[in-house]
């Protein structure tokens, strides 16, 4: 749960400097959107602006040297043309997995990006009350979604949970066998025993509510957790 905690930290820190060199009306839109998203989706947002304001300047769509520059009239005069050439670039660019391989972006990625570009329509006014800009050409780019059969949903969805009390088998393990399989005196061990009970209370919780990892990690002990039930509120604002 720390190194999820930290992992929050990070994103904040890396948001505060990237934003930095981004427009102001994006500086804007970020930070009308701080309240609602987290700092790891907020982050991944500006990463998808500055690699669209950056290919606008490689492309020679936007004449100024730097991001930061570029003005509201560039965004709102783009060509649906140029829309979808920035689609096909991302689709077809090659993504550096490491030194001696590459990937061509997901579908699903592909359309997220697309949906980020969209939000930077209306969510900001001038002085004036009025929008920095009415038109937005992303918003003529089709979102298609990944088809699967229903099939395939099946499948890739049944690889992804427990099945004849697995969860329940796992859990017993970690209680009663997990130790016997850690070297005697060694750190592992102590830590192990030291912070089982939390450790299995963790594990049972996300088991058994189907929790996020990190509403999980943001969870703290209050008087309220003495009670049988609880009530979080979860992304897209559902409780459970």
């Amino acid at each position: 749960m720390a190194n999820t905690r930290q992992h929050h930290q990070v994103h904040e820190q890396k948001l505060e400097q990237l934003v930095k060199s981004m427009t102001f009306y994006i500086l804007e839109n970020v930070d009308n959107k701080l309240d609602i998203r987290s700092p790891s989706t907020l982050l991944n947002y500006v990463l998808v602006y500055k690699l669209f304001l950056e290919w606008l300047i490689a492309e020679g769509i936007a004449e100024q040297e730097y991001i930061k520059d570029i003005p509201l009239l560039v965004l709102e005069k783009l060509k649906l043309i140029v829309a979808q050439s920035l689609i096909k670039y991302l689709e077809r660019r090659n993504i550096y997995i490491n030194k001696k391989e590459t990937k061509k972006a997901e579908k699903v990625s592909v359309n997220w990006k697309i949906s980020a570009l969209r939000s930077l329509s209306t969510q900001t006014e001038n002085d004036e009350g009025e929008p920095y800009f009415y038109r937005n050409v992303m918003l003529k780019i089709e979102v298609n979604k990944v088809k699967e059969t229903l099939g395939a949903r099946a499948s890739r969805i049944s690889s992804k949970i427990s099945h004849n009390d697995e969860d329940a088998r796992f859990l017993e393990f970690v209680k009663y066998n997990y130790e016997k399989e850690l070297p005697e005196k060694s750190r592992k061990l102590i830590y192990f025993k030291r912070d089982k009970k939390r450790d299995f209370a963790i594990l049972s919780l996300f088991l058994g509510s189907g929790i996020r990892v990190n509403e999980l990690s943001n969870l703290r002990l209050r008087p309220g957790f003495r009670r049988k039930t609880n009530t979080r509120l979860r992304k897209g604002g559902k409780r459970i």
